[in-house]
């Protein structure tokens, strides 16, 4: 099959952030004259990073990843220069004289990053740190102003240790002394710990090991070092430091049909906002559309690390990118749809309810077993924990609970799921079908007796063998697609 990738689907993330990273206030709370100097610095030309092995370039066996490692990837036009070094402490890498190495290439105006506490404690666990870490760090910050530097304290990432879907403090009372030399020096915090323990739970215990290397509840994997670096990213963006993020571009991957177009469809895969089914949910997907003449986008949406309403702006962005394409492709503009599963679903649904103009509006909606509530008892949790986090806000719960959302301008919308569909409970899908029949929307729902959620087209399935069946002929019915010509 022909695929080919689409680039051209940008957001100006900085205007179309999401909640995930507005979110991202560094705590800081300047109590002397340094801090307003600090803060109206100027763009720095260099981010230097002092710290341990969760910051720190590492070698490529064994899948760790520091997240000052991928820092520049992550900005716009400034150099990172990664001076943190595995197993540090903030005595260590002092008395072992990178330090006085690092100190040397600070120019005026450039920022510097400390971060330790992940292994302050292993000489000693029993020595509290109020005494060396403390003032330790206060050299650091003392030292690099009196180079020119603005200093930046981080305290450290959180290791993956739940207590049900809680994620357990850890480095004792490092993270607190590092907030007590912030304050006390008016230095800009970068709350590392908060932060990533909120991303963290967004994950859940099972899904945050994507987060870590393979058998670390420490290390990063890539994955998790670019989601903690844009962490860090954003919080000295709303420090006023004049610096951004570089844009993310959510990806389309195009499949074109062979034959004249009767239309387009935006496939949204699921995965519960923490991965994507690329393959099953997918590709697979585009092939079935590609036999009927239609182009597929396979949307490869930000997720957890990014939150509510990033997937959102995506999908919107994506059915916007896919119509404005219509007259070259040869298709017309008014035969654009979105399908999804399970998460995906939910976003397709999203996109079928939440859009603001006609350009967003899908002509068509098509959702496989799809995640429609947040609202108990018949929620995904992990959907609503990745996109919203562990306590989200009552009403942002109701307005991304699509049974309420529906109106008469919801496109019309073919719905299949199974009875006994053991992590999406069919009430999703009942609770949407019903919404959609108050609001007079065409709609058709197909619900099969058994098969376990995820399916997708699967053979050994009943489901799997009649829903693409039942599915063209609705939209052939419904004249949902021009006629092949």
């Amino acid at each position: 099959m022909r695929r080919r990738h689409v680039p051209a689907l940008t957001l100006l993330l900085l205007g179309e952030f999401g909640c995930s990273a507005r979110r991202h206030a560094p705590a800081f709370a300047p109590s002397n004259a340094h801090a307003a100097d600090d803060v109206k610095a100027s763009k720095p030309r260099t981010l230097h990073i002092v710290g341990d092995s969760t910051a720190a370039e590492l070698p490529a066996a064994g899948g760790r990843v520091g997240w000052g490692a991928v820092l520049e990837s992550e900005l716009e036009d400034v150099r990172v220069n990664d001076a943190a070094r595995s197993g540090s402490s903030c005595k260590r890498f002092r008395d072992e004289g990178h330090w006085a190495a690092l100190l040397a290439q600070v120019a005026p105006g450039d920022w510097v990053l400390v971060q330790f506490g992940q292994h302050d404690g292993e000489a000693d666990p029993a020595h509290p740190p109020a005494a060396s870490f403390r003032e330790d760090l206060r050299q650091y910050v003392t030292e690099t102003r009196a180079q020119g530097g603005v200093p930046v304290l981080l305290t450290p990432i959180a290791c993956r240790h739940f207590e049900g879907e809680r994620v357990q403090p850890s480095h004792g009372d490092y993270p607190d002394a590092a907030r007590t030399v912030a304050r006390a020096t008016g230095t800009l915090l970068v709350d590392a710990m908060s932060e990533t323990t909120h991303l963290l739970e967004r994950y859940g215990p099972a899904a945050s090991t994507r987060l870590f290397a393979p058998a670390s509840t420490t290390q990063l994997s890539a994955e998790g070092a670019h989601a903690a670096a844009r962490l860090v990213v954003a919080a000295l963006v709303s420090a006023g430091s004049g610096l951004a993020l570089r844009p993310h571009r959510p990806a389309l991957d195009f499949f074109p049909t062979r034959s004249a177009p009767r239309g387009a469809v935006v496939v949204c895969p699921g995965g519960g906002y923490t991965h994507l089914s690329l393959e099953k949910e997918g590709s697979r997907i585009a092939a079935w559309w590609n036999e009927r003449g239609v182009h597929a986008y396979v949307l490869r949406y930000r997720l957890a690390d990014w939150g509510h309403p990033a997937p959102l702006e995506d999908v919107l962005s994506a059915v916007r990118l896919v119509r404005a394409q219509s007259s070259p492709l040869g298709f017309a503009a008014r035969r654009v749809g979105v399908m999804g599963f399970s998460a995906g679903g939910h976003l397709a649904a999203c996109a079928s309810c939440l859009f603001q103009t006609d350009d967003e509006r899908p002509d068509f909606s098509i959702l496989s077993y799809p995640v429609i509530t947040f609202e108990p008892p018949y929620a995904h949790e992990g959907s609503r924990r990745a996109l919203l986090g562990l306590d989200p806000d009552p009403q942002v719960v109701r307005r991304l609970s699509l049974e309420t959302r529906v109106t008469a301008r919801t496109p019309p919308t073919f719905i299949w799921h199974t009875r006994d569909d053991a992590s999406v409970p069919v009430q999703n899908s009942l609770l949407y079908a019903d919404a959609l029949q108050r609001a007079g929307v065409p709609h058709e729902l197909h619900v099969y007796d058994a098969g376990p959620h995820g399916l997708g087209m699967n053979p050994d399935y009943e489901a799997g063998r009649e829903w693409p069946k039942a599915c063209a002929a609705w939209l052939e019915t419904h004249r949902l697609l021009e006629p092949a010509s």
